[in-house]
């Protein structure tokens, strides 16, 4: 039988189906595997040890109740007849790669062909080993490599842990660019962006070229410097050049103009970050206008002057780029962004909050070592393979496949928990002033602890690892990624729950680390 729209929970164990085989029964057949009894809930499963407070939320919800036999004989039995149509896929070895690289000079994101930099300051690839390639994240980087194929400012806006900032530093890590990041914030000046005035600290600043010219009118000692200098093809030291200085009596200035990053990027083509964009004043994001143009430009009226861009003292360097991250106005002490300035981000990206088949698609990345194979925009790209496991150690560990179900499965329901929906608020974090976030750093930091940590034997002192006590290691590991996080008896009651749904609670794990759970 079918399962299409019907919501399927399971409360206690199936003899001979685990919670995960469970699940991907549902899935198969076209349902949705729930974590929590609610209204929607189609069905609530009951197997053995089955938790009363569930069946009881059931019956006040009218969610109907079966038992597992009763539930496997209706998921066995045909449904109404359907015409078959079969999915006609390739197979994985003809489907192009999602990334490759066309020729030293080039590389492929999707259908781009995007030009590589040659910058030794690009972030380094190594920095990404537990970066996953997934649907959203491959669709955002498009966008983003667009923005850089068109040269458009762009803007990406979304909540927190959408991985909007990390997108863009792969993206100029993959194409070998240079890339700045500025923190906004409430306090940022426009001086942060395109420069201030500073104490001349630093050795005196001659015009020497112009001097060389010159040497007519220059003291002997000063001439028989610069010709030394020149004859040898050098600069000239910072002790010839204070002698020079007052030789010549060039006085030195108190103060110099210094540069922000702007500028600088600018000049030297590097991309720029404006992180949290709608934290900054509105005043202070102005200022930037002229370099959000189609022609970018700027013009240093707190300083000397000086003008980038076309028939100005500076031209702008061809690979010179702006990106801006923010999130949702919404959020607490966000600005709302004018309509003529956010109309001169030409490419706006939304970014979409990962779910549980991305998680689950990173924990496989991270443990497997494997890009998943996905679908965007209609056409089917193959990950790649033999990228090196950041946790390989895991992969042979028995139940580690269930395991990282589960903990995708947790994640994503901790994120549903602790996220307003349709105006409600959520369900834990209400005695708080900022909600709850559990980004994909709460993932790698459970296998920190499960790959990483070693605990010792309260009695012998010996060292005890992942060999000896792999379920003393997860649940220390999800204890202190999850649950110690939360405040208040009521949200830990309620974090706990969906801990003992998914068979993970810490307080009552049972040393077993398998399927069959």
């Amino acid at each position: 039988m079918p399962l299409s729209g019907k919501q399927v929970a399971l409360t206690g164990s199936l003899d001979g189906l685990n919670r995960a085989d469970f699940r991907k029964l549902v899935e198969e057949r076209g349902g949705t595997y729930a974590l929590k009894v609610e209204e929607g809930l189609t069905w609530l499963v009951v197997g053995d040890k089955p938790m009363t407070r569930r069946v009881e939320q059931a019956t006040e919800l009218g969610v109907e109740v079966l038992d597992g036999e009763t539930f496997l004989a209706r998921v066995a039995s045909p449904g109404p007849a359907q015409e078959e149509v079969p999915l006609a896929l390739p197979d994985r070895g003809d489907l192009p790669l999602a990334v490759a690289s066309l020729a030293r000079d080039t590389v492929r994101l999707l259908d781009l062909a995007l030009p590589v930099g040659r910058s030794a300051r690009a972030p380094s690839m190594a920095s990404f080993a537990h970066y996953t390639l997934d649907t959203p994240t491959l669709s955002m980087l498009r966008a983003i490599g667009r923005a850089v194929k068109l040269g458009q400012p762009c803007l990406l806006e979304g909540e927190t842990a959408t991985s909007k900032t990390s997108a863009i530093l792969y993206l100029a890590a993959l194409t070998g660019h240079e890339v700045v990041r500025i923190n906004l914030n409430g306090q940022s000046d426009t001086s942060e962006l395109v420069g201030r005035y500073v104490p001349n600290d630093e050795q005196v600043r001659l015009p020497v070229q112009e001097l060389l010219q010159h040497l007519d009118l220059l003291e002997d000692e000063s001439r028989m410097i610069l010709e030394r200098a020149q004859a040898g093809h050098r600069l000239l030291t910072g002790v010839e050049r204070q002698q020079i200085a007052a030789n010549e009596r060039i006085a030195t200035p108190q103060w110099r103009f210094q540069e922000g990053l702007i500028p600088l990027a600018m000049r030297h083509g590097w991309w720029v970050i404006l992180d949290e964009v709608n934290l900054a004043e509105p005043a202070v994001l102005e200022r930037l206008n002229p370099v959000l143009e189609r022609q970018p430009s700027l013009v240093l009226t707190e300083g000397p002057g000086t003008r980038f861009g076309q028939g100005g003292d500076v031209p702008v360097h061809p690979e010179f780029r702006v990106f801006a991250t923010m999130n949702p106005a919404e959020y607490q002490g966000r600005s709302v962004l004018s309509p003529a300035y956010k109309d001169r981000w030409v490419a706006s990206w939304q970014a979409g909050s990962p779910g549980e088949a991305e998680y689950r698609q990173m924990l496989e990345r991270l443990v497997f070592g494997r890009q998943p194979d996905v679908e965007v925009e209609g056409a089917l790209w193959r990950g790649a393979e033999g990228e090196g496991a950041l946790y390989g150690g895991l992969a042979a560990l028995p139940g580690i496949s269930g395991f990282l179900s589960r903990l995708a499965a947790l994640h994503a329901g901790l994120v549903r928990m602790a996220t307003p929906e349709d105006g409600k608020p959520p369900a834990i974090g209400l005695s708080r002033r900022e909600r709850y976030v559990f980004s994909r750093r709460s993932l790698l930091a459970v296998l920190d602890g499960l790959g990483l940590l070693e605990l010792c034997d309260p009695y012998t002192g010996e060292p005890r690892t992942l060999e000896d006590a792999p379920e003393r290691l997860a649940a220390d590991a999800i204890r202190h990624a999850y649950l110690d996080r939360i405040r208040g008896d009521e949200d830990r009651a309620k974090v706990s729950q969906l801990l003992r749904t998914l068979g993970m609670n810490p307080a009552e794990w049972t040393p077993q680390f398998t399927e069959d759970r």
